[in-house]
């Protein structure tokens, strides 16, 4: 199959192995077929050693020991790499093993715990939801690589774990098996291998590993839909994610050979989703088996089975527009609990709670009783987490919302827009560098901010790293602006996103920071306007260093009357503004403050700033 990629040509074709399953080409498999990823007659020998002994110490008292490991791999609060692998415990899929959750928010998804899966653990089956490269698995602190499971003692016939797993990855490229054709970044040369080996090929020629290594040849697709019922998550997975799910799911309905789990995952993916689509297409013929198909694994056997435990808040005071429980107007020393009440038949309850929005787990607790309430003490403003998990795994997923009543302190507010990054550090430590005392608004955490909210505070500091604000924001601080306020307004993507790229006209953008988008700004070093208040005499560069190292897509502007350049992108373009009305004053950064490469520049730029902006 061919799809262009202008950026690397490796990926504009998809080796295949479904046509050898549907010789008709209607994408409907009619043949189970795996491929063993073998170069010469050595090779072949260790990998038939490998299986005949696998295969002669088969038994379900091992095998029926799975492991399922994930975390954050796209970055959001839904924990992705877990739900995935949970709404597969959710449908019975593991009943009758032993779990093993290898979760980011168990810390137990890291390369000491992970590793050993694949080299000396006994485990039937493994299943991973994250990122690959290739010759690399990711999981949450780092790389485990192809070389990491082809060292010396697992190859050459020296068969190192005899009760390997059959390994399920969505990872990206792992699967792939034409590696001679091209060079992965770390280009691994192992002594079994004449060619860089990729992590499916290195997971089946590995005396450890895996017996087989099921997942994608090529940069996979992975997507989803989430939903809410009341704070109850409900999602729905597609491609790579997908058909995976389908291949234990198979498992879990009878299907005793390894051929058969992927057989039959092939035939229903053609049969539950749109194949005319490019996306469909591409995660149906990249999906292989790096294996023998024809290789038997022991039938389920039953066991423990669960409700999936139900999760309520108790006495919200409403509900946000995506249908999550809102707990409003908290005591500012957090003092109030929030209570879930949990309904199921499990015997017994594992209640975890965790702050999303900077990845904290508040705690954790063990409960006896299929019918409890369980009380948490929320930490900060925004989504927090509920998950009970039931004595065979099953969980229910809650999440509800607090807002906390908001009490300044001082006279600064730092407006923090970062999604939950930290990039705040950057600021607070110069401010604190400078004696200044600031409260933190977290926005995204906390409901739209109130014009009433932000009169309280002579000087706002207002951060976006990759986003530009709203209009209901737009409509707060223009209201702040008119009645005197004071802002330093800094982020790389706020002028191309307002003004769509320079084809559209925003009225805050051109009335409030008297600005107009020219282009993307091309260099990283900025020199100050000379006899300006804020920029005389500086040279600051916004790449490297101790900065956040951030700035990918910097604007290039040019003030509206009555603004003035402060700092202009070598040779001569502008990159930040400054502004004095009459009524309010304000200083654009056109770029992100946190990419400063220095401390100490950024000290003395905040400096200048807030000196400027004091001035009455």
């Amino acid at each position: 199959m061919y799809e262009w990629y202008d950026y690397e040509s490796y990926f504009d074709w998809i080796p295949t192995d479904f046509l050898y399953s549907s010789p008709d080409y209607d994408y409907v498999a009619n043949y189970k077929v795996g491929r063993l990823p073998v170069s010469d007659a050595a090779q072949a020998a260790a990998v038939v050693a490998k299986i005949e002994q696998w295969h002669d110490g088969l038994s379900w008292d091992w095998f029926k020991r799975a492991s399922v490991a994930g975390g954050r791999p796209f970055g959001t609060m839904w924990y992705y790499g877990e739900l995935s692998s949970v709404d597969a415990i959710n449908k019975d899929i593991f009943n009758g093993m032993e779990l093993a959750k290898f979760y980011y928010t168990n810390e137990t998804y890291d390369v000491n715990h992970v590793k050993p899966l694949l080299l000396s653990q006994d485990s039937g089956l493994f299943y991973h939801v994250d990122h690959g490269s290739g010759n690399v698995l990711w999981v949450g602190d780092g790389p485990i690589s192809a070389s990491d499971i082809m060292v010396p003692e697992t190859t050459r016939l020296r068969i190192f774990n005899p009760e390997a797993p059959v390994v399920v990855s969505v990872s990206c490229i792992n699967g792939a098996y034409d590696t001679d054709m091209t060079a992965f970044e770390d280009q691994p040369q192992f002594d079994a291998a004449p060619y860089p080996t990729s992590f499916g090929e290195a997971t089946v020629l590995s005396g450890a590993g895996g017996i087989a290594y099921i997942g994608g040849s090529r940069l996979n697709y992975a997507n989803f839909n989430m939903f809410y019922d009341e704070g109850r998550l409900l999602a729905h997975h597609y491609y790579m994610v997908q058909i995976c799910n389908m291949v234990l799911e198979s498992y879990h309905k009878g299907a005793t050979r390894i051929g058969d789990m992927m057989y039959a995952a092939l035939r229903r993916y053609a049969q539950d989703t749109v194949i005319n689509y490019s996306s469909d297409r591409e995660t149906l013929f990249g999906f292989v088996l790096l294996g023998d198909p024809v290789l038997s694994v022991p039938a389920q056997q039953p066991g423990l089975s669960c409700l999936k435990p139900h999760l309520a808040a108790v006495g919200p005071d409403g509900y946000l527009s995506e249908d999550i429980p809102v707990f409003r107007n908290l005591p500012s020393d957090k003092s109030r609990t929030i209570g879930v009440a949990s309904n199921c038949d499990s015997p017994t309850l594992d209640v975890t709670s965790i702050y999303t929005w900077h990845d904290t787990v508040i705690k954790r607790d063990g409960l006896a009783g299929a019918s409890v309430t369980y009380t948490f003490t929320p930490t900060d403003c925004g989504h927090h987490l509920v998950r009970a998990a039931a004595a065979d795994g099953k969980e229910g997923w809650l999440y509800v919302n607090t807002q906390f009543v908001f009490v300044p302190t001082c006279d600064l507010l730092l407006m923090d827009a970062d999604g939950g990054l930290d990039y705040e550090r950057y600021y607070t430590a110069a401010l604190g560098n400078l004696g200044r005392a600031c409260d933190v608004w977290e926005n995204g955490a906390r409901e739209v901010i109130s014009a009433e909210t932000l009169a309280q505070f002579d000087i706002v500091i207002w951060f976006l790293p990759y986003s530009a604000p709203t209009e209901w924001e737009k409509n707060a601080f223009g209201a702040y602006l008119d009645n005197g306020g004071r802002l330093f307004i800094t982020g790389q993507d706020i002028g191309s996103s307002l003004t769509g790229y320079g084809y559209e006209a925003d009225s805050f953008y051109q009335n409030y920071l008297h600005a107009q988008w020219v282009d993307w700004a091309y260099t990283d070093t900025l020199r100050g306007q000379p006899r300006d208040p804020i920029g005389s005499g500086m040279t600051i560069t916004i790449w490297g260093g101790d900065g956040a190292q951030n700035q990918y897509s910097t604007d290039e502007i040019e003030p509206i009357l009555p603004a003035v350049p402060v700092f202009t992108y070598e040779p001569l373009c502008e990159a930040a503004l400054r502004v004095d009305t009459g009524t309010y004053k304000l200083v654009y950064f056109a770029f992100g403050f946190e990419g400063i490469d220095s401390q100490a520049s950024r000290d003395e730029v905040m400096r200048r700033v807030l000196y400027w902006l004091d001035q009455r």
